[in-house]
């Protein structure tokens, strides 16, 4: 997953819709996406829910 962050934090510049973005959304929106997503996921792993 760092591998998207580090992706956007390179080549954010040069992509059309990230370039108008400040430079901390290149390092902010790729976590923001993915923490709930991964979250939801691991609440609905089948061994998280036998740890409860």
């Amino acid at each position: 997953m760092s591998c998207l962050t580090a992706f956007y934090v390179d080549n954010g510049k040069n992509l059309p819709v990230w370039q108008e973005l400040p430079e901390t959304a290149f390092w902010l929106l790729p976590t923001a996406i993915r923490l709930p997503i991964i979250a939801y996921v691991l609440s609905y792993h089948p061994l998280a829910k036998r740890m409860v």
